[in-house]
């Protein structure tokens, strides 16, 4: 797997920061291969994008907190994104873990960040 192929530019106009209410009215980003078009939508017409027969599994796990504000020596502040892939199981048992680290704004090397508030 390579992690780059994660990276892209994302607007924070298209962020959603609070659940869409009705849920199903959540914006919904379809990009049709075959023509290399993108097209914005609402998850409740999801129908007209699936084909004929499609099989769709629900998925009810939650989302772990992966975005962790910290405060830097400085007084400053950074946000950092943990983006994480489940490798396997080792040898000794213990499952492996591949973590990429993204931050909103530079940390040089050696600087320390303290967390803001406990989060566990």
């Amino acid at each position: 797997m390579n992690l780059n192929n994660y990276d892209y530019f994302l607007p924070k106009k298209n962020l959603a920061l609070e659940p869409a209410v009705p849920r199903d009215s959540s914006k919904l980003f379809i990009y049709n291969v075959g023509t290399d078009k993108i097209i914005f939508d609402h998850f409740y017409n999801l129908d007209k994008y699936l084909p004929k027969d499609s099989f769709m599994v629900m998925n009810n796990t939650k989302v772990l907190q992966a975005r962790v504000t910290m405060k830097k020596e400085n007084g400053g502040k950074v946000v950092l994104l943990f983006l994480v892939n489940e490798l396997g199981v080792m040898g000794d048992g213990l499952l492996s873990y591949l973590v990429k680290v993204m931050v909103d704004r530079e940390i040089k090397v050696g600087e320390r960040v303290f967390f803001i508030k406990k989060i566990i």
